[in-house]
């Protein structure tokens, strides 16, 4: 890492949506948009070594297991391409990392949603990425176009728990962390939650829905609400319930 020109970007999409079953067009996409910055090493959780995936391409390293807490606390850590599940914006936010969220399911789109009205992160949908829309979106997270990421979170940990699905699952964690440096047992509650049936699909674009988004927004027009509501003193929290 230390001899990038410019630095490093983590790219992983956690351990179910693995980046070996990409459609084959998708992984093309991603590697020519990783070819538009040859001062930047790109470090690519793909978990097949055997594809060669990255034969060609000087500045992207593949591997099929990396350190992720400790890269990202690497000082030459540009920005982590993610698929914006709960651990990865945690981890992310903590160390001060900016995020290019590809959100996939579930809870993800509201994840990658919450951090970028949090302006730690900039979105870029699947169809979007077939589309050639990659390259602009490194551009602008390198460039610190829009994102204005402006100090680690470390210092101010409420922007991570504020009304979001992470916050009943990290609340507990993020008040032992900040003050004593942090543990690597925080996990999300959603990793109990079962195999997902299909991992492959979730990589998947249908025809007829190629050019539309996710309509994974509904519940976030109103940036209000993404505001943590006042919490009541918890002795006025006892008196109400005698």
């Amino acid at each position: 890492m230390n001899s990038s020109k410019k630095g490093v970007i983590l790219v992983s999409f956690g351990s179910v949506a693995q980046s070996y079953k990409m459609p084959d067009l998708m992984k093309k996409k991603f590697l020519e948009a990783f070819a538009q910055f040859p001062e930047i090493t790109f470090l690519w959780k793909y978990e097949k070594d055997e594809d060669n995936i990255a034969h060609g391409y000087d500045n992207v390293i593949t591997g099929n297991w990396l350190p992720q807490t400790d890269l990202l606390a690497h000082p030459k850590m540009l920005a982590f391409i993610s698929h914006g599940g709960a651990n990865s914006v945690m981890e992310a936010s903590y160390a001060g990392v900016p995020l290019l969220c590809i959100p996939l399911m579930g809870d993800q789109y509201r994840n990658a949603q919450m951090a970028e009205y949090r302006k730690i992160a900039t979105i870029v949908q699947k169809p979007q990425i077939l589309e050639g829309k990659l390259t602009g979106a490194i551009k602008k997270i390198v460039d610190g176009d829009r994102i204005g990421l402006t100090s680690s979170p470390k210092a101010n940990p409420q922007i991570l728990i504020q009304s979001s699905s992470m916050g009943a699952n990290y609340k507990p964690q993020i008040r032992f962390q900040v003050p004593f440096g942090g543990s690597r047992s925080a996990q999300s509650r959603s990793r109990a939650s079962g195999p997902i049936p299909n991992p492959q699909g979730l990589y998947s674009i249908p025809q007829d829905r190629a050019a539309e988004t996710p309509s994974h927004k509904g519940d976030l027009q109103d940036p209000s609400i993404l505001k943590a509501e006042p919490r009541a003193p918890e002795s006025k929290l006892r008196s109400d319930s005698t």
